[in-house]
């Protein structure tokens, strides 16, 4: 099931930015290639993490469509709750996608809009966006927020981004009936916001815990390794820590901390 490429990973602690703002280092001919050379693996690596960006929100879209597809091809009679549902979501996944593309051009800056936020409406579109998903594998996720949590300085939409990606790797972790807890509380001493995610999946192998949230590190075939490590990236530039871990009754725990 594990699928990672040695090559890769050897240079996966350099990020996203591989390339970025190298300058030959050699003369004539062979300095331009290698400047060259850069340039192209900076490009690739960009166009593997657009390419998994987008397919997240894509996915949402079609699940939806295909449930409201299904949905009227069977139904007895014209519900326009559960259309709607369906039909808010799917838009709401293309809006996501747009604003994504949209930001492309600034990614490099790693440009933020912090605004005093409350992270629970975030936790709660976090889940709404993935509902199509969590019904189809007859997932429960539930959110417990365990004491009054303050606001924390953030950008709301990468925040929900983020959640968004770590909430999806849960629900594709676990099995069919399986489960996600989402438990959010407030830690006085560190003066934190404390944001956990238990799933009852496979968990994670040992040797991959510490480079879980490394580009290029994947436990799907498939996968470029690009979701978690976008999580991080946003998390830090909130000054805030993420990490996960196995837990003794199986599956995994992700754990986002945020400064209030």
């Amino acid at each position: 099931m594990m699928k990672m490429n040695p090559e890769k990973h050897k240079t996966s602690k350099r990020g996203f930015r591989s390339g970025e703002g190298s300058t030959p280092t050699q003369t004539g001919r062979e300095g331009l290639t290698a400047h060259i050379a850069n340039k192209v693996e900076a490009t690739g690596r960009m166009a593997r993490y657009v390419a998994h960006e987008i397919r997240n929100p894509l996915a949402i879209i079609n699940s939806n469509a295909q449930y409201a597809l299904d949905y009227l091809r069977h139904a007895e009679r014209y519900d326009n709750k559960i259309l709607e549902e369906s039909l808010t979501a799917i838009i709401g996944a293309v809006q996501l996608a747009n604003k994504f593309v949209s930001e492309l051009a600034e990614l490099h800056s790693l440009e933020f809009q912090k605004k005093e936020t409350n992270i629970r409406p975030i936790i709660k579109k976090a889940i709404d966006l993935l509902k199509v998903e969590i019904d189809r594998k007859k997932i429960r996720v539930s959110s417990e927020f365990l004491s009054r949590i303050p606001k924390v300085m953030a950008d709301k939409e990468k925040l929900k981004h983020a959640f968004v990606n770590i909430l999806l790797n849960a629900i594709q972790a676990v099995k069919t009936g399986g489960s996600v807890e989402i438990k959010a509380r407030t830690d006085v001493s560190t003066k934190s916001v404390i944001v956990q995610f238990e799933d009852t999946g496979h968990g994670i192998p040992e040797e991959y815990i510490e480079k879980i949230f490394e580009p290029f590190v994947s436990l799907k075939d498939g996968c470029k390794g690009i979701g978690l490590a976008i999580c991080s990236m946003i998390i830090n530039a909130h000054g805030g820590t993420i990490n996960a871990k196995n837990m003794a009754k199986g599956g995994a725990i992700f754990t986002v901390v945020l400064p209030m």
